[in-house]
Order: structure tokens, then sequence, then C-alpha cells
């Protein structure tokens, strides 16, 4: 079937698809999940903890099944005896984590059970990356790679071709898109917890709230996608259209953000094929309905292949955005070793941490308590600075989870990192 026929096929059944209100169902739905701690390391026992809604207008009035599982392993089953429309119920399964990457799912009513509104919305997932931190770790390296990787994601996330076989061509489709809300709203959520264990004073940091406002859109655009893929599913060209509208106004918005060390506004080139996107899908409709306007010279394998160019150009740019943002933050210049220059695992009061800021002219340290007062600050000129583990009055610190401020003049002005520093018990 040629890939016109795809888009036949959409707009034949639009009509059947709102035809037949439905009664008052209910609609449960996995509206969140997240964990405690968020950047969880090797060991660590974690809180996976879910929200349940129901969002539809009928009661659930009797018991249904709720799973967690962890890369396909159930590891808790859940009981929920009745859900009234529109409250919540919050659902925790406690998790051992393991280094690397794992997919956290939770599925609501697996085995279908209850008659929803909706069956298609009973499943959450979202990624995690459990890795040990070292010594020092940076919140705000880790809060730009994730912004990079996120748009990267997004980027590959648009590369699918409506040139299969009509059927094989939408599921195709709507995995990637899927796939691509995915990424968004585990990005999301990273965002909005990294920093969450930082003190006061850094809490107000550019990395910090920046990082939250893009998260913020993140998540706007994982709900513009969903609706995208919910309208291809009931075969509603117009709302995937107006869908498509959104995810556009939220690419301008995110172009107008900003964070350290990282560049967005060319983001709003893709707000533009987003734009032409969304007019090719809107031609389409209009020409398959016999409402086309100025489109009939146009043949539907044109305004296809023009709908196609778009999304393949705005999901390119997206990808070299990433793809920039995660060259420049991983290699951005900005070392900490021990007094002998390898890598620093493990650190105790006493010892060298030595911290190299490439082209720096001036550094300056701040240590800061879980509390936020200020124990320690070194200032130095050049891009060496090094810090014994100790306070202002020259006291060892005692061991225990301290985070830092580090400020460097190189360039066009001043630069700041935030971060974690880990001062372990007395050495060898």
């Amino acid at each position: 079937m040629r890939r016109s026929g795809l888009f036949l096929l959409l707009m034949g059944f639009v009509a059947i698809s709102t035809a037949f209100p439905q009664a008052a169902r209910p609609d449960l739905v996995v509206e969140g999940v997240r964990l405690d701690p968020a950047k969880p390391e090797p060991g660590d026992p974690v809180q996976i903890i879910a929200t349940i809604a129901n969002l539809g207008r009928g009661d659930v009035v009797q018991s249904f099944d709720v799973r967690f599982k962890v890369d396909d392993l159930t590891i808790a089953h859940r009981r929920v005896m009745r859900l009234r429309a529109g409250r919540r119920v919050e659902l925790q399964a406690e998790w051992e984590a393991v280094e690397g990457e794992h997919r956290i799912v939770v599925e609501v009513d697996q085995l279908n059970n209850i008659p929803e509104a909706d069956e298609r919305n009973n499943r959450r997932e979202v990624m995690v990356t459990v890795r040990r931190k070292g010594a020092v770790y940076s919140f705000t390296a880790e809060i730009g790679l994730t912004i990079g990787r996120t748009l990267s994601g997004i980027g590959e996330g648009f590369d699918f071709s409506l040139e299969e076989e009509l059927f094989a061509a939408l599921e195709a489709g709507l995995r990637k898109l899927e796939e691509v809300k995915l990424t968004l709203e585990s990005a999301s959520w990273e965002l909005l917890q990294l920093g969450e264990s930082l003190p006061p004073p850094l809490l107000e940091e550019e990395a910090i709230t920046q990082g939250r406002a893009i998260g913020a859109v993140f998540s706007e655009m994982a709900a513009s996608l969903a609706k995208v893929a919910s309208a291809l599913q009931g075969l509603n060209v117009t709302a995937a259209v107006e869908a498509l509208g959104e995810l556009q106004a939220e690419l301008i918005e995110l172009s107008k953000l900003s964070f350290p060390g990282v560049e967005l506004s060319p983001l709003a080139e893709a707000a533009v094929h987003f734009e032409e996107a969304s007019r090719a899908a809107q031609a389409l409709a209009e020409s398959l309905l016999g409402s086309g306007q100025g489109q009939g010279e146009k043949s539907l394998d044109e305004l296809i292949a023009q709908f196609q160019a778009a999304l393949d150009a705005a999901g390119a740019l997206l990808k070299a955005v990433g793809e920039e943002i995660e060259s420049r933050l991983t290699y951005r210049g900005i070392i900490f070793t021990d007094g002998e220059g390898r890598m620093v695992k493990e650190f105790h009061a006493g010892e060298t941490l030595l911290i190299q800021v490439y082209g720096a002219v001036w550094l300056a340290l701040e240590v800061y308590n879980s509390e936020g007062r200020l124990l320690a600050r070194r200032v130095t000129v050049g891009e060496r600075l090094r810090w014994q583990g100790d306070d202002n009055t020259k006291e060892s610190l005692l061991p225990g989870e301290y985070f830092y401020r580090l400020i460097a003049e190189r360039g066009a002005g001043e630069e700041v990192d935030l971060g974690r520093i880990l001062i372990s018990g007395p050495g060898p």
C-alpha cells in the first residue's frame, strides 16, 4: 500500500473515533514515578514511589493490582482496594540499586480487570543510571549532560520513515513517539531532582534554577507528545496537528532559556521545522477531506514527503544541539585529582585535593555543610588550587558529605561549578 494510504486511513476513521460517547468509566493512570534517592549509588536502598490516579468519571469499586518492575523483573505487587474518581494514592516498593542503566516500570491493572475509559495509559517507565560518584561529583556537569543527552534522544526519536507498509509505519511511529516521551519524562524528573540535596545558599545558583526550568519544559513537551500519540492512536489527524503546535511553542520557550556552557537558542530553528510539519499535516487533512485551499497542485505523496522532511530536519537539529552540549560538558576543562594527578576515588581530610581549571586566571573554592554554613574558602591566582580538607581555622573536616561552589575566572567571565565532596574516614 502506498504511504498516502496511512493518512487516508487516519482521516477515514476520524468521525468514527468521536461518534460514540463513552459511559462514565474510571480511568486508572500511573501519574508519576520517582525514586528516593533520586541519583542512587550501587548498594543504596531505593524507594520507588508511584502515584496512581483515577482520572475518569467513574469510581473503581473493586480491588486492583499495581506491579513494580526493574528491567522486566517484578520486584513487588501492591493492592489497592478502591479508588474514587478524581482521587490518588501513593504506593512504594523498595529496590537495592545495582550499577548500570535500569528501566523502572510501574503498571496498574495489567490484566485489564477494570473496565476503563482508556486502557492505554496504565503503565509508566523511568530510566535511572546507577553509578559510583566518587569523592567529587559535579551537579553542574550532570545537569548539562542530562540536557544534552535528552535533546540527542529526541532528535533520534524523530528519525523514522513513512515509506513502510501502512500499519508497520504507524506502529513504528507510535513506538518512536513513546520512546521520546519516556526520554523527556525521565530527563524532566532528573532535572527537577538534581541538586535537591544542595544547601540553601546554592539552590538559587543559575545552574540549579535553569536546570529546573528546562526540566519543566521537558515535562510539557512529554505531555504534548503523549497527545500526538493519543491522537494518532485515535485516528484524529486534527488533534495531532494541534499537539504538534503545542510542541512547537514549547521548543520556542526552551530556546529562550539558558544554562552555563549550553547554547539553546538554535532550538528556535527546530520549532520552525515543527511548524512546517504542522502545516504539511494540516494540508494533508484538508486535501483528504476535499477542503484544501491552494494545495490541489500537490499530490498526497508530495505533502507526506514535505511532512517527513520537516520532521527529519527538526530531529537532525535537535540531535546536533544535544551532541554539542554533551561534548562541551564532557570536555569542560575542570579536573579534580589527588596530589599526584590521579582521579579521586576517595578523599580523606589531610590529603590534597588538586583542582585544575584550564585557562583560568583566578580560582575560588567554597565548601559548605548540609545546612548551608560556609566552612572553608580558598582563593588562588592561576588555574590550580589545592585544598587539604580543612576549614577556615585549619581544622580537618569530619568524614561526611559536603558541597562546593567553585568560581573560575577565564575567557569571557566567571564560571561557577556546583557539586558534592565526600570526605571518607581516616586513611590507611
